[in-house]
C-alpha cells in the first residue's frame, strides 16, 4: 500500500469571511492551511509551517488539533 511521505506546507492560514445561505460567516481558511488539511486526510504525515498568533484565536482551535502548526 502507498503511504506518503511527511510534508511541510509552507504559509500561513486566514480569516475569511463568506455568505452562506444569506448570512455572513467567519471560517479559517488559507490555501497552505486547506493544503495541509488535505494531506492529513490523505494520509500523509503533514505540518504546517507559518504565522501561528499567540494566543491562537478559538477559530483555528480545531484546525490546530488536526494539523501540527510550528
Amino acid at each position: 500500500m502507498f503511504r506518503p511521505g511527511p510534508i511541510l506546507v509552507i504559509g500561513g492560514a486566514s480569516v475569511d469571511r463568506v455568505r452562506a445561505a444569506d448570512a455572513p460567516r467567519v471560517t479559517p481558511g488559507g490555501a497552505a492551511l486547506f493544503t495541509a488539511l488535505a494531506a492529513r486526510r490523505a494520509g500523509a504525515d503533514a505540518r504546517l509551517f507559518g504565522y501561528r498568533p499567540d494566543p491562537l484565536p478559538d477559530l483555528f482551535s480545531e484546525v490546530s488539533s488536526i494539523v501540527p502548526w510550528v
